[in-house]
């Protein structure tokens, strides 16, 4: 194995070790597939709907980091992606994790008590329609 890879597989391992102390949830390292890969990391819980993608490189490219976890998702068929960046000089608990403003605003408006927005009537979703913890899939067409 080359020192890119051991480099990736032990942040890997790193970000698998972290989650699974800090939320309890089974995590795992998935196995690479190929061009259906379905991500870095496999949970259950609260990581259950998660494609996560771990990326330990010495030059940061975000916008092609958060692509390759949003395709990733799609092969997986996951609600949730986000590309989890090493942060050099850091520990793993200080890497950065990057998706969308869009994701964003939908994860934190998910729940009618997390959603702040509604709260002071800047959320623009319908609270009828986009409230509640069983929402159907993504469609990524």
């Amino acid at each position: 194995m080359n020192k890119a890879k051991q480099k990736g597989t032990a942040f890997e391992t790193a970000v698998v070790r972290f989650l699974a102390d800090e939320t309890g949830a089974w995590v795992e390292r998935r196995a690479l597939s190929g061009t259906n890969d379905k991500g870095d990391l496999l949970g259950d819980g609260v990581l259950a709907d998660w494609c996560l993608e771990a990326k330990n490189h010495k030059a940061i490219d975000l916008a092609g980091f958060v692509d390759q976890a949003e395709s990733e998702a799609r092969n997986a068929g996951s609600r949730w992606f986000a590309a989890i960046v090493k942060r050099r000089n850091k520990s793993v608990k200080d890497a950065y994790v990057v998706m969308p403003l869009w994701l964003w605003t939908e994860l934190i408006c998910d729940e009618p008590p997390q959603c702040s927005l509604h709260e002071f009537g800047g959320c623009q979703q319908n609270p009828d329609t986009h409230f509640g913890p069983l929402k159907p899939p993504r469609n990524w067409d």
